[in-house]
């Protein structure tokens, strides 16, 4: 099933030119094979985990995706069925190994080692880093029984890459924050009610139109950073939806493509659409990981000014004057009405574009008409 590989040569600068590129090209599969090489190890994994412990993705390296799924069930992250999870509890960018945690004897007699044995992962290679979020992130290097326990040169060649591997995770927490300010964005110019969650089901953004339905207080409510229908068995059902969209198993159509829930509630049920975002097959996020909507509700175009702070993240003063230019009003003409100069409003139409990403008041006003009708 699983056979001892052949070591590849490790070369540091291909490792290093391999987890620079991972943020930009989603290779995050072939950053993983350098750093399961660099500690001479035959597979690897790359695991997201919040700071409340959950489970947010598991990359594998040259696993069976069933030995994962199997161990995921009985132990998981959880540092007392697995003991390689108290590198959680560590201080970050360490390289460890098994016997940091426990002795070859305490080893021996651990329920989790025999699973490591069968699956010839019984040595490892672990460094934890952490995110800005206070999740973690922890790269394995899995080593066979042939291979035994890591030596000094392959301890030196993983901590040659930590800096680097932290630099690129950092960098695609950034962008996948940047990811969910846009995907915000675009759900509010579609005015829709539409909830972005992490890997673990938590909200991480909302439209003001989402807002508007929790305050209603008739199909949903807020508890723990996750959203629940009130209607028990509607519940279980979107959080059984929610789950599959946020880690899909790709194997599965279904869970692909999304899936949709009938809330119960108020006068007539409602319909909650699920689907995951698009995204490499081999990517890490930390970010946004799945899509809730409600296609029923949308947002209040009664607040232009609120609807356009929303959508694009400007300020009061900054959404004013894009709402006068989409009127006709010139930047003139604006600065006489707010009492301010020309330099200030024209100043603050830069700021604008850039918020709103476009390049000139023609396509500002189109694409603000768009969005508030």
């Amino acid at each position: 099933m699983l056979g001892i590989l052949e070591k590849r040569m490790f070369r540091v600068q291909d490792a290093i030119d391999a987890i620079r590129a991972a943020p930009f090209d989603g290779g995050w599969d072939v950053a993983l094979e350098h750093f399961t090489a660099a500690g001479g190890g035959w597979a690897g994994q790359l695991l997201g985990v919040t700071h409340s412990g959950e489970l947010l993705y598991d990359l594998p390296h040259r696993i069976d995706p069933d030995i994962i799924r199997e161990f995921e069930r009985v132990a998981g992250v959880d540092p007392r069925l697995n003991p390689r999870a108290q590198i959680l509890t560590q201080a970050p960018m360490r390289v460890m190994v098994d016997d940091d945690w426990l002795s070859p004897e305490e080893q021996r007699r651990n329920p989790a080692y025999d699973f490591f044995y069968k699956t010839d992962g019984p040595y490892a290679g672990i460094v934890r880093f952490q995110m800005p979020d206070r999740s973690s992130v922890i790269a394995a290097s899995l080593r066979s029984r042939r291979a035994g326990q890591i030596g000094s040169t392959e301890r030196r060649q993983l901590e040659a890459l930590v800096p680097q591997l932290e630099a690129s995770l950092r960098l695609q927490h950034r962008l996948d924050q940047q990811g969910a300010l846009i995907a915000k964005g675009v759900v509010e110019a579609l005015q829709l009610a539409a909830f972005l969650l992490s890997g673990d089901g938590r909200v991480i953004g909302l439209s003001s139109a989402a807002e508007a339905l929790l305050k209603q207080q008739t199909y949903l409510s807020f508890r723990g950073g996750k959203v629940e229908a009130l209607h028990r068995r509607s519940n279980n059902a979107l959080q059984t939806a929610i789950a599959s969209a946020c880690r899909p198993d790709l194997s599965t159509c279904l869970a692909a493509v999304g899936q949709a829930v009938v809330i119960q509630g108020g006068d007539e049920p409602i319909i909650a659409e699920i689907a995951p975002l698009p995204a490499h097959a081999n990517a890490v996020s930390l970010g946004a990981r799945a899509m809730l909507t409600f296609p029923d509700f949308r947002a209040d175009r009664s607040d232009p000014t609120g609807l356009l702070r929303d959508a694009f993240g400007l300020t009061a003063a900054e959404a004013e004057v894009g709402l006068a230019i989409m009127k006709g009003h010139s930047p003139t003409d604006i600065a006489a009405q707010r009492g301010v100069t020309v330099l200030t409003v024209r100043d603050q139409l830069k700021r604008v574009f850039l918020k709103a990403g476009v390049r000139s008041q023609a396509a500002l006003v189109r694409l603000l008409t768009r969005l508030l009708g």
